[in-house]
């Protein structure tokens, strides 16, 4: 089942997002009037941000992932300056650029091979 979208990187229910936080902002200008109150003019909207957590994890059985390799997915996205179209579900978030990228690997084989990472994928709206 897919739970989601960005770029080629499907998000099915065993890599889905833990949370997305979404922020937008419209951007005024104050100006001061003699012998009265400032006035704002409106001047723009500014580009969209979202922060999306993730937890990938590999999972034996008939459900397989490889976390080091998703991550490499998103950092080689970031790196080549790349943008993808943002679904959740069915609804489209826009266009956006990996801005940032934090992650953690919390869970490791024996071998030393990871099996767990938790990411934080700070995108940017692309336009």
């Amino acid at each position: 089942m897919i739970a989601g979208q960005f770029g080629d990187i499907i998000f099915e229910v065993l890599f889905s997002p833990e949370e997305l936080e979404r922020e937008c902002s419209w951007a005024y200008a104050e100006h001061e009037v003699a012998g009265g109150k400032n006035r704002l003019e409106a001047t723009g909207e500014a580009l969209n941000t979202v922060s999306l957590r993730l937890r990938l994890h590999a999972v034996m059985g008939r459900f397989q992932c490889n976390p080091a390799y998703d991550m490499d997915q998103f950092h080689q996205m970031a790196k080549a300056r790349n943008w993808g179209d943002l679904f959740i579900g069915n609804r489209y978030l826009g266009r956006y650029a990996i801005g940032r990228i934090s992650e953690r690997h919390n869970r490791l084989a024996k071998d030393g091979s990871v099996t767990g990472i938790e990411a934080t994928l700070e995108l940017v709206e692309y336009n």
